[in-house]
């Protein structure tokens, strides 16, 4: 059962107060009966006589009422002692957990991530305690992944930039002689440079994941026509494999979408598939009109996702893949770009997958009319 923090103190409060009443009321009737009997003559005498007899020479009513406000007193005080030792245990108590957070997010801002609070509380403190938690997990996945990003761009342009030098010097000492070899080696130099290009154009992309909304501009277009023009500049990456791509619209839908971030989007998702997809495989690209929106699914027959890996594809530089190979390089910002770009058209991206029968990203745009969210 969770119990909020203002119900605890409430409680904890109320605790204090009533074992401060309780204690005050059971000195109260002991002594007050006591004193009270004493007064109607029984057999104690009394307990704080004045000086000079055992009256001090005055009526047995003064003494009795001097001797109530004295114990009184002394109950209040005791009360109070006792009141203060139990506000102090429940202010330490509350305190603590707080300091602990307060030491673990300075240790978070230091870049120390391992560290973690431990907690069993239910209420807000223990949720509190669970977010820094789950912060520092966060923060120490980010800090991995950069470090293998560094790792991966230091080896990625390192194997361009080691065979670019050795043709050029090949050519410059004229080992590289004869005019097929000549144009092979330009070839091949042609490659080094796309795939500088590639993966430089990666890294400037990862900007757009920072404002993605930043000069959009929405216009409306045939969802079949727009689809097709994407899927034809994708034409030789998937004829290279031979594979199957084939589209499927359902009606005339009208997208209202920013055309060259749309485009980004489908072809992100669509080489990442043709990237998963063995040779002679079958890439569906599907839109219909739903309730929610309009649906855009890319399905492949590939390899498939992990279970473990998908739910941390859209994130940056990660890829399932851990392989460097230059068949699967890349610094894994693509889904991300992709999933940034959907969320700044309003919509939705998510991913299904099984290892061994494929995998189906789908996208939902909301409909909209003159660039309102008709929902």
């Amino acid at each position: 059962m969770k119990i909020r923090v203002q119900t605890k103190l409430f409680l904890g409060f109320m605790a204090v107060a009533l074992g401060t009443m309780v204690l005050v009321s059971l000195g109260a009737h002991y002594f007050i009966s006591r004193e009270f009997r004493d007064l109607l003559g029984g057999e104690n005498p009394p307990q704080f006589p004045w000086p000079g007899g055992e009256g001090g020479g005055r009526p047995p009513e003064d003494l009795f009422l001097r001797d109530i406000k004295i114990y009184f007193t002394l109950a209040a005080m005791v009360g109070g002692i006792l009141a203060g030792l139990i506000s102090f245990w429940f202010a330490k108590f509350w305190v603590n957990p707080i300091k602990k957070v307060i030491e673990t997010t300075q240790k978070i801002a230091r870049g120390q991530y391992k560290d973690r609070i431990e907690t069993h509380s239910k209420d807000e403190i223990g949720d509190l305690c669970r977010s820094v938690n789950a912060m520092a997990s966060e923060l120490e996945a980010m800090e991995k992944l950069r470090k293998e990003l560094m790792s991966n761009v230091a080896h990625e342009l390192a194997t361009p930039l080691t065979n670019i030098s050795g043709y050029l010097e090949a050519l410059h000492d004229g080992t590289i002689q004869g005019e097929a070899l000549t144009q092979k080696t330009i070839e091949l130099l042609k490659e080094e440079t796309d795939r500088l290009a590639f993966m430089v154009k990666d890294v400037r992309a990862l900007s757009v994941t920072e404002n993605p909304t930043l000069c959009m501009i929405f216009k409306s277009y045939d969802a079949k026509s727009l689809i097709e023009g994407v899927v034809m500049k994708m034409k030789p990456e998937y004829e290279k494999k031979d594979i199957t791509l084939s589209i499927c619209v359902e009606g005339t839908p009208q997208l209202e979408v920013d055309k060259d971030k749309f485009s980004q989007i489908l072809i992100n998702l669509l080489s990442n598939a043709i990237l998963h997809t063995p040779s002679k495989g079958k890439i569906t690209l599907a839109v219909r009109v739903k309730k929610e929106g309009i649906e855009i699914a890319v399905q492949d027959n590939g390899e498939g996702i992990s279970q473990q890996d998908l739910p941390h594809i859209f994130e940056r530089f990660y890829r399932a893949d851990k392989s460097r190979s230059r068949e699967t390089g890349g610094l894994g910002v693509g889904l991300t770009i992709a999933r940034a770009l959907v969320e700044a058209h309003g919509g939705t991206i998510e991913a299904e997958s099984k290892v061994g029968q494929g995998s189906r990203f789908t996208c939902i745009f909301p409909l909209r009319c003159g660039g309102l969210d008709l929902h």
